[in-house]
């Protein structure tokens, strides 16, 4: 079901449980629709449908519909009786009642309106379509660019592998990108912990000399060299000495698809290579153009989308066989225009959640009516009214 009609189908369903409710005034069976005991038979029977159904095909069966829409009557039902009695409610139920109302009939009217799917974007390139699981094409209403495409990585480690070749230890976290350059008076002295049949290593001391975040090193040359070119990667000079006065020097890098990887072997046999950097956020920059020809850049990155209209664009992946020198940038795109009342629905049940810690501890004021509230008013017990009554006696309210 697809908007229009899904909109008019909740349109309709609230409709149905205002009359059902108001049918429920004067007949009390009705009222057993929306009761503790149905609430809980409903809960439970969704329960156990996503226990033996599971979340990915528990939507294919018409008895989940049936389900969930029977729980939100049982729910709508129920938050037509505290908006009846508000007076007697606790402000933070009613609260908890409407947003959980409003959350499930979102997700359950507005399910066939949803889209979903990927673009596999190269650099510089404009589209106007994606495709969606089935393979098919969608369509979209603004033009779609990605302008570049870049990672942030973890610190560069270096690590001591034996002359088995068995990792033993991380040294030390290299400087990140813009961090200054090692020198020789930031050396650190590093023992090897991995345990105890690891002595042969000794005690080590790492002098990082020069350290560049994007390095190269073409044939012919005998270090790496600092260049923002296609396939560099982290680099760095560094020295080893031990206490009996033994010490070498060499660079030390990771490689690349590009550029071979280097190492420095130490006079025990033992090498200390440069691990490959560790992916910490990956950014897309991507320029939109809607049907009205405006313009907007931004930048998305794993859990930071950008929306546009109904739209919502994620950053999904890229390519990791090179890393920050991807020629493209893998985006999900999801179509939802549910989403306003779903985050109502959640921001309504965050406000009853606050409500009830506010007033926690407080005993509800209580209003009576009838001969028990005119006894109060006048501080007569319940017996002294009975008596009054039956021999005819007023008291004023």
């Amino acid at each position: 079901m697809v908007y229009p009609w899904s909109a008019l189908s909740l349109l309709a369903f609230v409709y149905a449980i205002a009359l059902i409710y108001i049918f429920s005034l004067s007949r009390k069976r009705i009222k057993r629709f929306y009761d503790i005991d149905t609430g809980t038979i409903a809960i439970a029977a969704a329960m156990v449908m996503v226990l033996f159904f599971g979340f990915s095909g528990i939507k294919r069966s018409a008895v989940y519909y049936v389900v969930m829409i029977s729980l939100l009557g049982t729910m709508g039902l129920a938050l037509a009786a505290d908006i009846h009695h508000f007076r007697h409610r606790h402000p933070a139920s009613v609260l908890a009642h409407l947003g959980v109302f409003v959350l499930m009939a979102a997700g359950i009217f507005g399910y066939g309106d949803k889209k979903s799917a990927h673009l596999t974007a190269m650099l510089g390139e404009s589209y106007h379509e994606a495709v969606d699981d089935k393979g098919m094409r969608v369509e979209l209403p603004f033009e779609l660019n990605v302008k570049s495409f870049d990672i942030e990585y973890y610190p560069t480690k270096l690590l001591f592998k034996s002359s088995e070749g068995r990792d033993l230890s991380a040294l030390v976290s290299l400087p990140k990108a813009g961090d200054k350059q090692g020198s020789q008076d930031q050396g650190m002295e590093i023992q090897c912990n991995a345990s105890k049949s690891a002595n042969m290593l000794g005690q080590w001391k790492i002098d990082v000399l020069e350290y560049y975040d994007k390095a190269v090193k073409f044939p012919g040359d005998e270090g790496w060299h600092e260049m923002s070119h296609i396939g560099a990667e982290p680099a760095a000079l560094i020295q080893a000495s031990n206490r009996q006065g033994e010490s070498v020097k060499a660079w030390v890098a990771c490689g690349s698809f590009v550029f071979a990887a280097d190492s420095l072997s130490l006079t025990d046999g033992s090498v200390i290579v440069m691990e490959s950097p560790v992916p910490n956020r990956f950014v897309s920059e991507i320029l939109l153009v809607d049907r009205k020809g405006r313009h907007s850049t931004h930048k998305i990155s794993v859990n930071h989308p950008v929306s546009l209209g109904s739209w919502h664009i994620y950053q999904a992946g890229y390519d990791s066989s090179k890393g920050r020198w991807s020629g493209y940038s893998v985006l999900h795109l999801v179509y939802d225009p549910w989403y306003p009342l779903i985050n109502a629905g959640l921001w309504i049940i965050l406000i009853a959640a606050l409500v009830m810690l506010v007033t926690a501890g407080r005993r509800p004021q209580r209003t009576f009516t009838g001969l028990q509230g005119l006894a109060r008013r006048h501080d007569l017990s319940s017996k002294s009214l009975r008596t009054a009554n039956a021999n005819k006696i007023h008291y004023k309210p």
